[in-house]
């Protein structure tokens, strides 16, 4: 898989989850064990302060053989971010330091209308 672009959207108050299936140009899932993940959304790429920062460590999961990123925000992390337009990027880290970016793409963050 190479860099692909691809738009998100998701709900204040509702958790939102989203997988994303790593694979070679055979179209076969990469193996992604010793990886890891992360992910900012930021107001425009040149933004100082990201509105949410996932990784392994939170919101994030690798399943190393079958080249799944699981994506995982709650819907109290969504709280915090404004109702807007935002961007994003997804990349993974090789255990030796690599990076690679696998996807990028705007963020839309819904109004939440039922409090």
């Amino acid at each position: 898989m190479a860099l692909s672009t691809y738009d998100m959207s998701a709900e204040q108050g509702s958790d939102f989850a989203t997988t994303v299936t790593y694979t070679n140009d055979a179209g076969s899932a990469v193996n992604l064990t010793g990886y890891t993940s992360r992910m900012q959304v930021r107001k425009f790429a040149g933004s100082a302060v990201p509105f949410l920062t996932l990784t392994n460590a939170g919101g994030m999961t690798i399943t190393a053989g079958t080249g799944v990123i699981s994506v995982a925000i709650t819907a109290a992390a969504l709280s915090t971010v404004p109702a807007g337009s935002y961007v994003y990027d997804l990349e993974i880290v090789s255990g030796a330091g690599a990076v690679t970016k696998l996807l990028t793409g705007d963020f839309d963050v819904l109004a939440e209308v039922t409090r």
